[in-house]
């Protein structure tokens, strides 16, 4: 028989230790994009989200055009299917992201890209 109290307590513990190794991670990736940027980090804004470090990545125009967003450029990741959109021209600073909605249309979740200063992007996944 299952003890069900203690199989919550060991799934509790593992989250909590899931959740503090992707803090770790983001920490990790924060200190590197600071360092590799050639604009302000405070125009990165994760404040309102729930974010985790993916890694970097190399990217490639796009040949695809979307109805909605006739003026915007869209790029893919090397490797991947996934059309990402380039938003918030400033100077060096741009994002490009990719976004669905859930089932109750106010919560979405998707990946962002953040431009470094060696070409490559800092990717993350978000939800909320």
């Amino acid at each position: 028989m299952i003890d069900t109290e203690q199989a919550l307590k060991e799934y509790y513990a593992d989250m909590k230790k899931e959740d503090e190794r992707i803090a770790a991670l983001n920490a990790e990736a924060i200190e590197f994009v600071k360092a590799n940027i050639n604009y302000g980090f405070d125009l990165i804004d994760l404040g309102d989200i729930n974010w985790k470090h993916e890694g970097y990545v190399e990217v490639e125009k796009s040949d695809y055009k979307n109805g909605f967003y006739p003026n915007h450029e869209f790029y893919k990741v090397k490797g991947e299917r996934l059309n990402y959109m380039r938003q918030d021209d400033e100077g060096e600073f741009h994002n490009m992201v990719w976004q669905t909605t859930g089932a109750c249309e106010d919560d979405y979740s998707g990946f962002q890209l953040f431009p470094l200063s060696n070409g490559k992007y800092w990717k993350i996944s978000y939800y909320c």
